[in-house]
């Protein structure tokens, strides 16, 4: 299983994607379409992406003197059977969801201080005394720092 585990390091570390189909994996009880398309390049199959370009693995892993690997009794099953797709996704989805918040914020804040809005209820009191919910609080405090912030007075455009 080391062998296997060095592979997939240099993989990553040289950056090198697997192309796998946004359809076709139900993300229950294993990942079995897209986590075969990982299998499959370790193997020297199929595409991945280099350098922004779909090339073919076994191209790419004959000009960078790279063997593929060959798989070994339960290897192939220990790939597949995972959920380590969806987890992945579960990150990315994550990260847009913290980023969407973000603008929400700032656009929030914005619209308050163009309106001339009155920014109490962005304030303490409300979004963190009276009421006790942890995002709440974040994004009032997220809104509290852009109103706050007069470095945009004073800027020429």
């Amino acid at each position: 299983m080391v062998r296997i585990f060095r592979k997939l390091k240099l993989f990553l570390e040289k950056d090198w994607l697997p192309v796998i189909p946004r359809e076709g994996s139900l993300g229950a009880s294993g990942d079995l379409v897209p986590l075969a398309y990982l299998a499959q390049a370790l193997q020297g199959e199929g595409k991945i992406y280099v350098r922004d370009q779909i090339l073919p693995t076994a191209q790419v892993l004959k000009e960078a003197d790279v063997k593929p690997y060959k798989l070994k009794a339960k290897e192939g099953l220990a790939l597949v059977n995972g959920t380590t797709t969806m987890a992945g996704l579960s990150l990315v989805n994550l990260n847009e969801a913290k980023f969407l918040v973000d603008i929400a914020c700032a656009t929030s804040g914005w619209l308050c201080l163009s309106l001339k809005g009155r920014t109490e209820a962005f304030g303490v009191l409300i979004n963190e005394i009276a009421k006790k919910f942890p995002g709440q609080k974040l994004a009032a405090q997220k809104i509290r720092q852009i109103i706050n912030d007069e470095s945009y007075l004073n800027k020429q455009i």
